[in-house]
């Protein structure tokens, strides 16, 4: 895409430069893969942006897009292989109107008639190849009543500027930073999409400091149900991840529930963790998830499966460091010795026995399990050289329900 500079900004190592680039450059310079950046949510419904239309043909303002890429040449003023911090979903609309002017355009070279063709027959009879070349019918529409009345030219439509922010040399925590602060005004970004952001963007280096012994799965890739049968050692569901490092942070079993994210977004609730804090969680998970199963085989990976457990035993490492006046850092590497060198007594064969006997038409079973290991858990770490009793914990459980 080439571009033109209009200003710069450093902010340590990393650089944000003020572009305009024509929208057609941008469009044609669009990755492959664009929609599929990891730390994205992916195409939302929102009737103001499907309006885009009309901003494009009147040519009105579109408010900047921001950029990383790691691949600008100020040489030759030119920037490649980018993705998209702040503007997917515009971008998204504008490939939408841009790919409907190219259909538009390739059926009449076929047939200049197809100007007059009706809009129900457009929808009937060409929906399917529409749909394959990422069109759509009602912006076909609209541009041939703009093309009829004299208003524009489809060759026109594309070539005002837009402007952009590119930053280049951001770390992936800054990356991270950036993002979060980018979402901070939409409303419908809840913790778990900060999350997703956080863990995806640190992926690569979460794995490298586990020895590659984490995978983190999404909901897009294995669904909970399936994964809960199917879990391998390493293997930790996202959600599971982001509840467990929220139940760290406020000292108690979490659930990602819709009234848990009102709190967050209303600022009830506040969580700050860093790469360090996540980082070390993910490592702590990692070497726990195979010590576990070394002492108690298969029966291992449904525990820690399970987001209960995990949101239980975080929650318990987290009360011990806010009344120890710990780091939670600290505080995971001192529990980490505790348990691993007393994991036997962790006692979980027991544990699934003694939740199965739990009356359910009597309780809410998920709250009595969180309840159940985050006691547990919390005084196996005073006393690790007391075998868990599992009944113990859920009887007191039920008894407080």
């Amino acid at each position: 895409m080439k571009i033109q500079i209009l200003d710069e900004k450093k902010e340590g190592n990393a650089t944000c430069y003020l572009c305009k680039a024509e929208l057609k450059e941008y469009i044609e310079s669009l990755p492959e893969d664009y929609k599929d950046w990891d730390i994205q949510r992916g195409i939302i419904s929102n009737s103001y942006l499907d309006k885009m239309i009309d901003t494009v043909l009147e040519d009105k303002h579109i408010p900047p897009i921001v950029l990383i890429s790691d691949n600008l040449n100020l040489t030759e003023l030119t920037i490649e292989d980018f993705n998209i911090l702040d503007g997917l979903q515009r971008t998204y609309r504008l490939k939408v109107i841009f790919d409907s002017i190219l259909f538009l355009k390739s059926k009449l070279e076929e047939d200049d008639n197809f100007i007059n063709i009706p809009p129900l027959s457009l929808s009937r009879n060409h929906s399917d190849e529409i749909q394959r070349s990422g069109a759509s019918a009602s912006v076909i529409r609209r541009l041939i009543s703009e093309v009829k009345s004299g208003n524009t030219s489809l060759d026109d439509i594309f070539k005002s500027f837009q402007w952009f922010e590119v930053w280049v040399n951001l770390t992936k925590p800054e990356q991270v930073e950036k993002m979060i602060i980018l979402n901070a005004g939409h409303k419908n970004v809840s913790i778990k999409h900060q999350a997703e952001i956080i863990f995806s963007i640190l992926y690569p280096e979460l794995r490298s400091a586990t020895s590659g012994n984490l995978e983190i799965i999404r909901e897009r890739d294995i669904n909970l149900v399936t994964f809960s049968k199917k879990r391998s050692v390493g293997q930790f569901h996202l959600s599971h991840l982001v509840s467990s490092l929220a139940s760290l942070e406020l000292s108690k079993p979490v659930t990602l529930n819709s009234n848990f994210i009102q709190k967050l977004q209303n600022d009830d609730i506040t969580l700050k963790s860093s790469y360090i804090e996540i980082k070390e969680l993910c490592k702590f998970l990692a070497d726990f998830d195979i010590k576990v199963q070394e002492q108690f085989g298969d029966e291992s990976l449904r525990w820690l499966g399970k987001d209960v457990v995990l949101s239980g035993i975080f929650g318990a490492i987290g009360k011990r460091a806010s009344e120890l006046n710990h780091s939670l850092t600290d505080e995971m590497g001192l529990s980490r010795k505790i348990i691993f060198d007393n994991i036997k007594n962790l006692n979980i064969t027991d544990f699934e026995s003694t939740r199965n006997n739990v009356d359910l038409s009597k309780v809410n079973i998920g709250d009595i399990n969180k309840k159940a290991v985050y006691t547990a858990i919390y005084d196996f770490l005073n006393t690790p050289k007391n075998v868990i009793n599992w009944g113990k914990y859920f009887k007191e459980g039920f008894n407080n329900d």
